[in-house]
């Protein structure tokens, strides 16, 4: 799986689509990358660009399995539970309404999700042709790669959790007016 992904990240393609990537998550304005993957969706739509459903594809190729509000889920329930036992919450926490809470909530998250990935991958890929965009598409749902994305998610949403865990404990150790 290793190899499978080194082989494609290194090639031109690859390593363009690293660069643009990085530069995505260094960007310090959110709100203007945002507007203008709206704007890019919207002309898409408009003009009935076949652009559009490649962008479309990018998703589900990355989270393969659909775990990801399965996981910003649990992220959030760890975090507010934390935070409950640390005493930083005014009331305590039940677990199973908090998560019943969230299911019920499921469909509305995995939509705000799917359209803020598509917003973004539209920002992000938009230097790149149509054709580049294929190829990247037709990599990512390849079976492996889908694993590794699958096993890399899986690492990054752990990785958060126990972090916003760390953080609702030591939110306990502040005092009102305090900065984060």
């Amino acid at each position: 799986l290793l190899t499978h992904a080194v082989d494609f990240y290194a090639s031109d393609l690859g390593q363009r689509l690293v660069a643009v990537e990085n530069a995505a998550h260094l960007s310090d304005d959110a709100e203007a990358a945002r507007a203008d993957g709206e704007q890019i969706i919207a002309d898409l739509v408009r003009t009935g660009a076949p652009r559009l459903i490649i962008l479309q594809r990018m998703g589900p190729a990355i989270d393969p399995q659909n775990t990801s509000v399965r996981a910003v889920e649990e992220i959030q329930v760890r975090f507010l539970l934390s935070a409950s036992a640390a005493g930083v919450l005014p009331m305590e926490l039940d677990e199973p309404a908090l998560r019943s809470l969230m299911a019920d909530q499921r469909g509305e998250l995995r939509q705000r999700m799917r359209q803020s990935g598509l917003i973004h991958a539209a920002h992000v890929y938009q230097s790149f042709s149509d054709d580049d965009l294929e190829a990247y598409v037709a990599a990512l749902e390849h079976p492996k790669m889908q694993r590794v994305y699958e096993l890399m998610n899986g690492i990054q949403y752990e990785i958060m959790a126990n972090r916003f865990e760390v953080l609702a404990r030591r939110m306990a150790d502040l005092h009102p007016g305090e900065e984060l």
